[in-house]
């Protein structure tokens, strides 16, 4: 990496390009605000997307706009002037990794945290973990069902929505 003039270390156009996509896959199943060129703007939930030729196209399910709501809108890139994300997620595939580590006391490289899609990896990949639960099975799984329940209720207690 090089340093730019405030000292500060620059992030490569390869590394900003991944952030990107990353940080848009981590929007997929969350609500979103898409606004377009014509002043239209779809809320719903991005089910899905693509990065092709420098834009994001959307696929957006439930999707309101004005009166109007559609089961599905598929959202041309090339019209999008901006996309808002209209919750913030209450998982944080980072921050309970490192409970489970903490809690359950299993070693860092049984936990992996999978950031482009919001989900941790335990044991493997034989446990994965997200905002909408657990996978998997046996004693491990119960373990980490029930550090989740916790975890998740805190987080809800926080944002105050049960």
């Amino acid at each position: 990496m090089s340093h730019g003039i405030s000292g500060r270390r620059s992030v490569g156009m390869a590394e900003a390009k991944r952030r990107l996509h990353v940080k848009f896959a981590s929007m997929v199943e969350q609500k979103v605000r898409v606004r377009l060129v014509n002043g239209n703007e779809y809320v719903g939930k991005l089910v899905g997307l693509s990065l092709e030729e420098g834009f994001p196209h959307l696929i957006i399910e439930g999707a309101r706009s004005g009166e109007n709501v559609f089961p599905l809108v598929f959202v041309n890139g090339r019209y999008i002037t901006e996309v808002v994300l209209e919750e913030i997620p209450l998982f944080d595939p980072d921050e309970f990794a490192e409970l489970v580590i903490q809690r359950m006391r299993l070693p860092p490289t049984q936990v992996r945290v999978l950031a482009d899609i919001g989900k941790v990896a335990i044991a493997g990949g034989r446990i994965i973990v997200s905002e909408d639960g657990v996978e998997g099975s046996g004693m491990l799984a119960n373990q980490v069902h029930s550090l989740w329940v916790e975890y998740m209720n805190k987080k809800k207690e926080l944002v105050g929505t049960k």
